[in-house]
C-alpha cells in the first residue's frame, strides 16, 4: 500500500471510509481482492510471493492497512520478513502479533523493514511506525498515510488528505462517493510541495507527489474504496490496472460488520 486515506466519523452516511492505492513491480503477481479461507472471514487481495497482503477487512470489523515506509534507520534487506504477513497475521488474530500490538513491541523488532501499520476497528485505529518509533491512536476525523514518517509527509498525502475531505464533504450518495473516490485515486497530477515550484519528473518524485503512479515496470497495481454504513454494511470496491496504468479488472463485495449489527 502506497497512499491510504482514511475517515473515521467524518461522513453523515459512512462512519468508516478508506481510498487506498497499491503501487507494486507490475512483474510481482498478486491475487485480486476476495474472500480468504478461514481462520476468520476477511476480505483482502494477496501478495503471490510473500503471502500476505496490504489492506483488509474482516466481518468482525477489523481493519488493517500497511505502506512500506523509507527512512534512514529502516531499509528492505534480504532476509526480512514479508510486511504483508503483519495485516495477514492481524486479521487472523494471531497472538504473537496481538501482544506485540498490545505492548508495543511491534515497533522495536528488526525482522521487517520499515512500516506504518494502520490497525483496529472500524470505529478506533493504531498506527503503529517503526520508522520513527512511534504508535498513535486514530479514533476520529480524517488521515492520509504513504511511504514515508509519520511526521513527514510528502506533497500528495498533505494535498490528498485535504481533497479527500473536500469530497467527503460534497458527496452523501453512496454511488456519487464512490465515483468521486474513484478519480481521486486515478488522479496522475503531481502536486507541488509548499514553497517550491520545480521538481524531477523521475520515479522517486513522482512517487512522493503523485498518487496514482502510470509507469511502465512500477506504478499503481490496484485501487480500493471501502464504505462502511450505520448499520454495518460494508462495501468493498477494487479496480487494477497493468503497466502504464491500463485497466485489468473490477471486483466488488460486501461485508456485513457483526459489532456494528449488533449495536
Amino acid at each position: 500500500m502506497c497512499f491510504v486515506a482514511i475517515a473515521i466519523g467524518s461522513h453523515p452516511t459512512f462512519p468508516f471510509v478508506v481510498a487506498a492505492n497499491r503501487d507494486e513491480l507490475y512483474g510481482r503477481d498478486a491475487k485480486v481482492l476476495h474472500f480468504w479461507p478461514a481462520p476468520g472471514r476477511f476480505a483482502a487481495g494477496k501478495d503471490l510471493i510473500g503471502g500476505g497482503t496490504w489492506l483488509g477487512l474482516s466481518a468482525k470489523g477489523n481493519f488493517a492497512a500497511l505502506t512500506n515506509c523509507k527512512s534512514a534507520s529502516r531499509s528492505s534487506k534480504p532476509g526480512l520478513k514479508s510486511r504483508g504477513d503483519l495485516i495477514k497475521n492481524f486479521l487472523t488474530e494471531q497472538p504473537e502479533l496481538l501482544d506485540s500490538l498490545r505492548s508495543g513491541s511491534i515497533i522495536e523488532g528488526s525482522e521487517f523493514g520499515g512500516f506504518n501499520l494502520i490497525v483496529g476497528t472500524t470505529q478506533a485505529l493504531r498506527v503503529f511506525s517503526n520508522a520513527d518509533q512511534s504508535v498513535a491512536a486514530f479514533n476520529t476525523g480524517i488521515r492520509a498515510f504513504s511511504n514515508h514518517p509519520i511526521t513527514q509527509p510528502w506533497p500528495k498525502t498533505v494535498h490528498g488528505e485535504v481533497e479527500f475531505q473536500q469530497i467527503l464533504s460534497e458527496e452523501n450518495k453512496g454511488g456519487r462517493l464512490i465515483s468521486r473516490l474513484f478519480e481521486f485515486l486515478g488522479n496522475q497530477k503531481p502536486y507541488e510541495a509548499s514553497g517550491t515550484s520545480k521538481h524531477s519528473g523521475d520515479l522517486a518524485s513522482r512517487i512522493q507527489r503523485t498518487i496514482f503512479i502510470a509507469g511502465e515496470t512500477y506504478g499503481t497495481r490496484a485501487s480500493t474504496v471501502i464504505l462502511v454504513d450505520h448499520s454495518g454494511q460494508a462495501a468493498m470496491l477494487e479496480r487494477t490496472y497493468g503497466a502504464l496504468g491500463a485497466p485489468l479488472s473490477e471486483t466488488s463485495l460486501t461485508l456485513e460488520i457483526e459489532a456494528l449489527q449488533r449495536a
